[in-house]
């Protein structure tokens, strides 16, 4: 385990664990793999276009950053600060978040495979336009405001997420694993008045 250095994302190995450290910018495409950051400091907000692949983040933050367009495989997101992150076009396979503060990011056009969003914040994201495959799960998540205009919710799992309000096409809704109560919330935005 490497602790309290400061280097270039540059210098990072494969296969090693980061506590506490400062990361500088990187001088080319990133290429992250099999590394642990844990409570580290990236000076680099700008991840577009990188593979991040068997990564763990750890007490990071990462509010405000941008994961456009990058491929992220096998990577796992706990108590992370996300906070307005920008993952559009990106390409997510297998992913975790867990226990992260992500309101306002923004997940449009993104693809986003078998991955589950764990005990996290989610207000008012975005998740337009986006290709969910392989049973997507929100367990236990803030998604109030969610915008999921656009987007085929088949295999997408939010029964046990908390929300008042949802922005759908109600012609994609069709295979969303939803609770008796969400689906009044969704029922009420369709116009219809459902009496007890």
């Amino acid at each position: 385990m490497i602790e309290n250095k400061v280097m270039s994302l540059d210098e990072v190995e494969i296969g090693e664990k980061y506590f506490k450290c400062e990361f500088t910018f990187s001088n080319g495409n990133l290429l992250l793999d099999d590394i642990t950051f844990d409570s580290c400091i990236f000076k680099q907000d700008d991840f577009s276009l990188a593979d991040i692949l068997d990564c763990t983040f750890i007490n990071c933050d990462l509010s405000n950053f941008l994961f456009n367009e990058s491929n992220i495989y096998r990577t796992k997101f706990k108590n992370d600060r996300l906070l307005g992150s920008s993952w559009i076009g990106a390409n997510l396979k297998d992913i975790k978040i867990e226990a992260c503060q992500g309101d306002l990011s923004n997940f449009s056009a993104a693809k986003i495979t078998k991955s589950v969003f764990s005990d996290t914040a989610l207000q008012e994201a975005y998740f337009q336009d986006v290709e969910f495959k392989n049973q997507i799960i929100f367990d236990h998540c803030n998604i109030d405001a969610i915008d999921v205009t656009n987007t085929k919710l088949k295999q997408v799992q939010v029964a046990s997420s908390s929300f008042s309000a949802i922005s759908f096409s109600p012609e994609l809704m069709k295979g969303l694993q939803l609770n008796i109560q969400q689906g009044m919330i969704i029922l009420n935005a369709l116009g219809l008045d459902v009496k007890d």
